[in-house]
């Protein structure tokens, strides 16, 4: 979830058991990367930088095994 920086992130797992895990709070908007099956994200690029005391997050990109 974001809009100028990444508010929260959730990852869900469907199997072999299913989970969800969250952080962050619920504003900005939100978007979903679905994986299909067989697919694996094998990197990932994040920037962050300082505000006051408190480190943001302003974007993330996902390599999966399509990419």
């Amino acid at each position: 979830r974001g809009e100028k920086r990444i508010d929260a992130i959730s990852t869900h797992v469907a199997t072999p058991t299913e989970a969800t895990w969250d952080h962050g709070g619920n504003g900005g908007k939100r978007y979903t990367l679905t994986l299909d099956p067989g697919e694996y994200i094998n990197s990932m690029e994040i920037h962050w930088d300082n505000k006051g005391t408190s480190t943001r997050v302003f974007y993330v990109k996902f390599t999966t095994s399509r990419n």
